[in-house]
């Protein structure tokens, strides 16, 4: 939640220099997730269920224009008013690339591996390196240590969106499941499956998953089949890749050591069984 925070202390700032960028962050952040959750037609909160989509959208759009306002404040403090163009048009260009990812995610209803690759860089990615890469900004001007942030939260957001797609195969959430299908051919074991499967197995995948009734014996040939793929293997690798180059570019940016044992101890928790 405060990764601009602790990336400016990491950077040699102190880590309140970067709260007016961490609240706009995370402003954005709700905002997306609401619009990213319409936009999928995922199962409302509770908060709007009953009055639709519609009030949804424009909490959002709230939470867009709150963010924004936060981050003109950069310019009413002297450590932020130099480089506040710059945050800025950065936050612009970064939320513009997500829309795009978010564009192709819903235009592609089956994507390819690679396809999944793109729309998760673009997306949470994106995001999450544009948090690193801002906090660091507050703090030094060094070019090469701002791009090794960036980097670092790059691989953390990819991991974020390869954990987040796990959670949406969840059996005890059977129900929620399968009531929004689309969704679920869009997650990293769906898509790996697809690919590389057989003929014969892919085709077994696909009728199970448009069945009008699924169980969870139904849930549980589904399963078996992306096991069978190899699925499992591929994303253990694939979370131990984005983790180990996170490391490494967080090791690249030099980060004074209480932030580094910080923002290690966080990422190395994440998807450990």
């Amino acid at each position: 939640m405060f990764l601009p925070n602790l990336c400016c202390q990491a950077a040699g700032g102190q880590p309140e220099w970067a709260d007016d960028t961490t609240a706009a962050w995370l402003l954005f952040y709700v905002g997306a997730h609401i619009m990213d959750s319409v936009e999928d037609q995922d199962p409302p909160d509770d908060w709007w269920k009953s009055f639709g989509p519609g009030l949804a959208i424009n909490i959002a759009s709230v939470f867009y224009f709150s963010a924004s306002m936060a981050l003109q404040d950069l310019y009413k403090h002297e450590r932020s008013k130099n480089v506040a163009n710059d945050v800025i048009d950065d936050f612009n260009q970064s939320f513009l690339l997500m829309c795009e990812g978010q564009h192709n995610d819903l235009l592609q209803k089956e994507p390819t591996l690679d396809q999944y690759w793109e729309i998760a860089g673009a997306k949470s990615g994106t995001f999450f390196s544009l948090a690193c890469r801002s906090g660091a900004r507050l703090a030094t001007d060094d070019t090469i240590r701002i791009e090794a942030f960036s980097k670092f939260g790059y691989h953390l957001g990819v991991l974020i969106q390869i954990l987040d797609d796990l959670d949406d195969l969840d059996p005890e959430d059977l129900f929620d499941l399968f009531d929004n299908r689309d969704r679920l051919y869009s997650t990293l074991p769906f898509v790996y499956a697809l690919e590389v499967s057989t003929t014969e197995e892919r085709e077994k995948l696909l009728v199970s998953m448009n069945s009008e009734e699924i169980d969870k014996e139904m849930f549980s040939e589904i399963v078996s089949l992306i096991d069978k793929s190899g699925s499992g293997i591929y994303i253990l690798a694939e979370i131990e890749k984005h983790r180990s180059k996170a490391i490494e570019s967080l090791l690249r940016a030099d980060p004074i050591s209480s932030a580094k044992e910080m923002l290690t101890a966080r990422l190395e928790g994440l998807g450990k069984i």
